[in-house]
């Protein structure tokens, strides 16, 4: 048997405790465990999580109906973004090179500064983020959410920044 209850109050026999502790413990679960039917709903109601990625924006604002290889600039893919209704339960990631390959400071801060306005929950650092130097990236980090799982920069011997 399972469970065995006592006939008296007073009964020490070893198989009386086994079956008392077991009768606690049953109840006790019962008590803890009872309420959460009540609490959560039995099917939980499935919940999805898109990831939309762009990659290789290579500082090109307008884009090019080119025959050969044409593609969107930043002027479509933030319209295209910005048109989504229900962003709730989208990650929004580019996987690197939104800069020129050339230096431009300028067009550099103004794409940054879009990917935030487009809402971009994380940038990766791809060859052409480093084209206006270390410290200027160091700067860019500070304001964007700039990732790479192999990258430190040490701009000095005292310090590394790491971009986990």
């Amino acid at each position: 048997m399972i469970v065995t209850f006592c006939e008296t109050l007073i009964d020490s026999s070893l198989e009386c405790k086994k079956g008392m502790k077991k009768l606690v413990f049953v109840l006790l679960i019962s008590f803890l465990f009872f309420p959460i039917l009540f609490i959560y709903p039995i099917a939980k109601k499935e919940e999805i999580i898109k990831i939309l990625y762009t990659t290789s924006l290579n500082g090109n604002l307008d884009g090019c109906e080119c025959k050969v290889a044409s593609r969107a600039g930043l002027v479509k893919r933030a319209s295209y973004l910005r048109s989504l209704t229900d962003r709730g339960n989208i990650i929004l990631v580019d996987v690197g090179d939104i800069l020129s390959a050339r230096p431009d400071e300028l067009l550099a801060n103004e794409i940054l500064e879009t990917y935030r306005e487009i809402g971009y929950d994380v940038i990766g650092v791809g060859d052409q983020e480093f084209s206006n130097g270390i410290e200027k990236l160091l700067k860019y980090r500070e304001y964007n959410l700039l990732v790479s799982n192999n990258l430190a920069v040490c701009p000095d011997e005292n310090i590394c920044i790491f971009f986990l």
